[in-house]
């Protein structure tokens, strides 16, 4: 009879001991399993930051793009008044040397008169 207590117990123990263990390793499990769910829950909200991050940087893109557009339209814009006023400054010199001769001419046939004149009244 006593071995058999002895054996129960024995049993008894090793039982507790395993119930033990056992408990040991599904608490270790949770931990492992709550270290999971934290980590993805940090992968998360990286991923939601990378997002934020993609649209700033696609509203930037899109910034630039019109910045871009804009500045080819000025470049454009700025051609043509340079075109312009070149073609102004080469009429402004045409004219200018159109007075200038029309000048020398006046003052050259003024001149003429004035020795002409004093030629013939001696």
């Amino acid at each position: 009879y006593q071995r058999r207590v002895r054996g129960g117990a024995e049993q008894l123990e090793q039982e507790q001991e395993q119930l033990w263990l056992d408990g040991q390793e599904i608490l270790e499990r949770e931990q492992q399993i709550k270290k999971i769910e934290d980590d993805m829950v940090c992968v998360a909200d990286m991923m939601r930051e990378i997002g934020y991050m993609v649209h700033d940087q696609g509203t930037n893109i899109d910034n630039i793009e019109a910045h871009i557009y804009d500045a080819d339209h000025l470049v454009d814009e700025g051609t043509g008044l340079l075109g312009s006023a070149n073609r102004q400054v080469k009429k402004r010199r045409k004219r200018n040397i159109c007075l200038l001769v029309t000048f020398l001419i006046i003052f050259f046939v003024l001149i003429l008169t004035i020795v002409l004149v004093q030629q013939l009244g001696n």
